[in-house]
């Protein structure tokens, strides 16, 4: 799973640095980024992103070195990890409870991940035994380029096939970098679907270590596909996994979120929620603020707004697809604890 998760950590500095539709080819010289990426995962131990780096990292996830590491723990480490990358400049987002908080990640895409003077302290010291000091770009003004990892488990001891739709739509988004998961004891990085087969890459091959040349290249043509990739019955996939999205800017993050509400809630069964704790919507429109609950308790303006909306949905018609029992009906204590609550939130 620690060669996965490299794996699609190298997909989104590429897409960062290069393009998404940058595409390798053998013998044709690349650009720089392109060599650091690369010198980013070499197994050495100076490197940021190492096989070395990842296994020490995980020893705080309660994972011991050589143990073997789930879809949830290599997104922490990641986590991590990036906060002593300062040329790479990646905010990672490790969802928690399948929920995805808007409010967490704009803070945390526009603001420093480290704001105290010993959190810095300890990852220029960290950054200094990785020699990842020189010529970094430092911490970027505006928006960081932003990691999404959301870890879901989707059944118990075998997938559900109620989330096989959403699962695969997940690999349609513009953002997409594919998923970690696989069978027990054999990780597998995700990257597309045919019919209802996954199409899949296997780390688990045998190859010579790889070290940077003289004047800094890589000998890369080994870092890349030698052999098609894999293909598994998506029932065959073990329920714990890990989606991965890429958003350079905060458009493309904003385009994520839209297509999520607009697109995937109305059509699939709900694989986690987007929170957005600014707004508070009815079909769509904002409330104004004076309509939006207060964190101090329920006034009788609030109760009767939150009443108000009980019976609309309530009384939607059947052909909306919001109008059946299960999906319309909320109890009035739900109402009460509600009004203390002021976000929406939606599945997806």
């Amino acid at each position: 799973m620690l060669r996965c998760g490299q794996m699609m950590l190298a997909q989104a500095l590429i897409c960062r640095h290069l393009g998404r539709d940058w595409q390798w080819e053998k013998h044709k010289k690349q650009p720089e980024e392109y060599h650091r990426i690369l010198r980013c995962f070499l197994d050495r131990k100076d490197c940021c992103y190492s096989i070395h780096q990842m296994a020490q990292m995980g020893v705080g996830e309660g994972k011991s070195i050589g143990e073997w590491f789930g879809p949830n723990t290599v997104a922490q480490v990641l986590k991590k990890l990036a906060l002593f990358d300062e040329w790479n400049s990646l905010a990672v987002y490790v969802s928690m409870d399948n929920t995805v908080v808007i409010e967490d990640i704009k803070k945390m895409c526009w603001c420093p991940a480290q704001s105290s003077s010993v959190a810095h302290s300890s990852a220029h010291l960290h950054r200094s035994a990785l020699g990842q000091n020189k010529n970094t770009a430092g911490l970027c003004p505006g928006w960081k380029p932003l990691l999404l990892i959301i870890p879901l488990r989707l059944g118990i001891n075998h997938i559900n096939p109620v989330y096989i739709d959403a699962f695969k739509e997940c690999f349609k988004m513009p953002q997409s970098l594919g998923a970690l998961g696989g069978k027990p004891n054999n990780a597998y990085y995700f990257i597309g679907f045919l019919g209802n087969e996954l199409i899949y890459l296997d780390p688990h091959t045998t190859q010579s270590f790889v070290d940077s040349e003289e004047n800094g290249t890589v000998d890369d043509e080994s870092f890349h596909c030698q052999q098609a990739p894999h293909r598994m019955k998506i029932m065959n996939l073990d329920p714990s996994v890990a989606l991965g999205f890429f958003c350079k800017e905060e458009c493309d993050f904003d385009n994520w979120c839209s297509l999520v509400q607009k697109v995937m809630l109305i059509s699939f069964f709900a694989l986690y929620e987007i929170v957005d704790p600014v707004l508070f919507a009815v079909n769509g429109n904002s409330l104004p603020a004076n309509q939006i609950p207060s964190e101090g308790g329920t006034n009788e303006g609030e109760l009767t707004l939150l009443l108000e909306l009980v019976l609309h949905f309530a009384t939607l018609s059947p052909g909306t697809g919001r109008g059946s029992p299960s999906s319309s009906f909320l109890s009035l204590s739900s109402v009460s604890s509600a009004a203390s609550v002021p976000h929406t939130s939606v599945s997806y």
